[in-house]
């Protein structure tokens, strides 16, 4: 008689904004970095932001979860490494932009009952407070919009995803 299958859960979600986290807002790490156009914008990446990318990629499901919708997945997702057809969140561009922390709602609706790390440079009390009360293994990593993803911040990413598929979680994590 064959052993039963194992089943493997999902891998836990990656929620990745652009702005802050991976087109880097200044020049505030004294990392290097280099400059692209893509879909008609100039940004600045990290060097290292595909190495990063690349590590987070083989543990997690990456999401975009930017107002760059789109772009990120089609245009920016290759400059980095990553496949074109990476899943990226749907925000309504008349949203109230004033609104505490606006992706907030999609975000909420996409992840339900997933383990998620939610990576952005903008995350309001909202997010905090719902990532407080999800039963489900939450990680915010709030980047600093002139540094960037860093590669302390892809090892707490790291060992989240290792806590989140051991199932030897402590709830929710917040840094």
């Amino acid at each position: 008689m064959k052993p039963a299958p194992r089943i493997r859960p999902q891998r836990p979600l990656c929620l990745l904004d652009v702005d802050g986290v991976i087109a880097v807002l200044g020049s505030g790490s004294g990392e290097p970095t280099f400059e692209a156009v893509v879909a008609g914008y100039p940004v600045s990446i990290a060097v290292a932001a595909q190495e990063r990318l690349s590590r987070l990629a083989t543990v997690f499901q990456l999401v975009w979860a930017t107002a760059w919708m789109e772009d990120a997945a089609e245009a920016l997702g290759p400059v980095l490494g990553l496949p074109d057809d990476v899943p990226f969140l749907r925000f309504d561009p008349d949203a109230d932009r004033d609104a505490p922390t606006y992706k907030l709602p999609v975000v909420k609706r996409f992840v339900r009952d997933r383990p998620v790390a939610w990576v952005d440079d903008e995350l309001g009390e909202d997010v905090i407070a719902w990532a407080d009360q999800r039963e489900e293994p939450t990680l915010l990593v709030c980047c600093d919009p002139r540094v960037g993803l860093t590669d302390e911040d892809v090892d707490d990413l790291l060992a989240f995803a290792s806590s989140v598929t051991d199932e030897s979680t402590d709830g929710t994590k917040t840094r």
